[in-house]
């Protein structure tokens, strides 16, 4: 996985479209792509692409020293099976006392473009009454 986001980091558009349709399908026209990868190529320095070392033989910490405090994952239903909210849950749940997973069946990795307000409520109502 370090490999290949390496690979799509320092990549040439075509490999960053195509990364960035594995996580969102068809779904997204192909000005959203255009988009994102016009924004990525210029907002992104190629030689920072180290910052994907931070996956490489991370391992989640023990339940000791789990969160008490309520959390709240939001996943996109259309995003790699990893970051679904069943896969969530599972890497989560032991970590956090309090996890509650809300999922959006319609979105894929980027929620907060692909249905804003829905997220921007999800996260306000998490807010207001501090609980999972």
């Amino acid at each position: 996985m370090v490999e290949l986001l390496r690979g799509v980091a320092r990549g040439d558009d075509s490999k960053r479209a195509s990364f960035l349709r594995s996580r969102n399908g068809d779904r997204p026209p192909d000005g959203w792509f255009r988009r994102k990868v016009d924004r990525w190529r210029s907002s992104a320095d190629p030689e920072v692409a180290a910052f994907v070392t931070m996956f490489a033989g991370r391992r989640l910490p023990d339940r000791g020293s789990a969160i008490e405090g309520p959390v709240r994952a939001v996943t996109g239903e259309q995003d790699v099976e990893p970051m679904r909210a069943e896969a969530v849950a599972r890497a989560l749940a032991p970590l956090c006392a309090r996890l509650s997973v809300k999922s959006l069946a319609d979105c894929g990795h980027y929620p907060m473009e692909e249905a804003p307000p829905l997220l921007v409520s999800i996260i306000e109502s998490f807010l207001a009454y501090g609980r999972a």
